[in-house]
């Protein structure tokens, strides 16, 4: 508890990036997908760590502190890498297996239509459909700006869509 009095916010930062987020970060595209109840447990435990790191009481609002961090809540955590692994499959930088995961609407048809480079949103016959990576991935890519899509660089795609995505 004493220690926020000799850190600042980016010693603070540094510090929950290596203990916290890596913790958080392993393994979320298994576990993120699963209720919302087990995900919210687990951002429970993100918002406990960061008021104990800063040093705040237990009403206080944790989006301020997320907001004054810059730090992602774990659903954006999940996104981002939900993001990632589509960029790194419209890169060829997944393994041949992941060759046909998803698929873009020009592979059915070559008509010019304006969202012919999106994938085509699988259809989920329950709740459970719904949560899978392939749904989410191609959900949230499609949503993303065509500028964003472009980058090639997986650093700079995911510094550019916490910036476009996120208030801070």
């Amino acid at each position: 508890y004493n220690i926020r009095r000799y850190l600042n916010n980016a010693h603070i930062k540094a510090i929950y990036y290596s203990m916290i987020y890596s913790k958080i970060k392993y393994g979320i595209l298994t576990y993120g997908l699963t209720t919302s109840t087990n995900l919210n447990k687990v951002q429970i435990i993100q918002n406990k760590l960061l008021k104990v790191i800063t040093n705040q009481k237990y009403r206080t609002p944790t989006n301020d502190l997320h907001n004054s961090l810059e730090i992602l809540k774990v659903k954006d955590i999940l996104i981002q890498e939900t993001l990632g692994f589509v960029h790194n499959f419209t890169h060829n930088k997944l393994p041949i297996i992941f060759n046909n995961y998803f698929r873009k609407f020009y592979d059915i048809h070559d008509r010019n239509t304006r969202n012919r480079n999106n994938f085509i949103i699988p259809r989920s016959k329950t709740v459970l459909g719904s949560k899978t990576i392939k749904y989410i991935g191609t959900v949230t890519w499609n949503a993303l700006d065509q500028n964003i899509k472009l980058i090639d660089n997986i650093k700079k795609f995911r510094l550019s869509w916490k910036k476009n995505i996120l208030p801070y």
